[in-house]
């Protein structure tokens, strides 16, 4: 059993309008230590809820949206600009 599937096996459900940062990983698609480091650095609020950190269901799902999108603008201009770099026009 790897390190990330015995924290798996470990996380707790709980039904309280909250996510673990595990849990919201799995919804945007990235590994856990992204959105640790993200809560470190301010740009997702969590708190601690009996010595576990957790999100707001409505912050969590803002978070995974805004990311999501910036991801799909920067493949956006990343294709964009490799088509242009394909017909020898510049992007």
């Amino acid at each position: 059993m790897t390190k990330t599937q015995e924290v798996e096996t470990t996380e707790e459900v709980v039904n309280d309008g909250t996510l673990s940062p595990i849990e919201v990983s799995k919804l945007a698609g990235v590994r856990p230590q992204m959105v640790y480091n993200y809560i470190g650095n301010g740009y997702i609020a969590a708190e601690r809820i009996n010595g576990k950190l957790r999100i707001q269901e409505d912050v969590a799902h803002e978070w995974v949206a805004a990311y999501l999108e910036r991801k799909a603008e920067r493949l956006a201009a990343k294709a964009a600009k490799a088509e242009a770099e394909l017909t020898g026009a510049e992007a």
